[in-house]
């Protein structure tokens, strides 16, 4: 295979002769998408406003956490909160009903910010 700079990744992918290169590939994407979000990022508006939608799943709040940088966790989790309370919680939609908000509160909970950045990358790279 000829070397270009798509190509990279995947050749330091392999080169370890041990274990899965693509659950190697995926815990890369991973570890550097969660390094990414709680560096600089976190003060772009942009990224600021797809974590306010999308939010964190279990596994990579946690690993968030375990992160040194713990202002930016708390700045992300109160511009979240925020959001949801003024898309769910506002005061017209208090006479919805449980289900509705119970629906709108779930779907908060089945996405991730992390887990769309690995998906979007692992697409891309297993297709290079």
């Amino acid at each position: 295979m000829r070397e270009s700079i798509l190509t990279i990744p995947v050749t330091d992918i392999f080169e370890p002769k041990c274990g899965c290169p693509i659950c190697r590939l995926r815990d890369t994407l991973e570890q550097r998408t969660v390094e990414y979000i709680m560096g600089a990022a976190m003060m772009e508006p942009d990224v600021r406003m797809e974590t306010n939608k999308l939010g964190f799943c279990k596994t990579h709040f946690e690993q968030m956490r375990a992160c040194k940088n713990r202002l930016s966790l708390a700045l992300m989790l109160q511009s979240h909160l925020q959001d949801m309370q003024k898309h769910i919680f506002t005061r017209k939609k208090m006479f919805e009903g449980k289900t509705a908000k119970q629906k709108k509160v779930s779907a908060v909970n089945n996405e991730c910010f992390v887990c769309s950045k690995v998906d979007w990358g692992m697409s891309r790279i297993l297709v290079t």
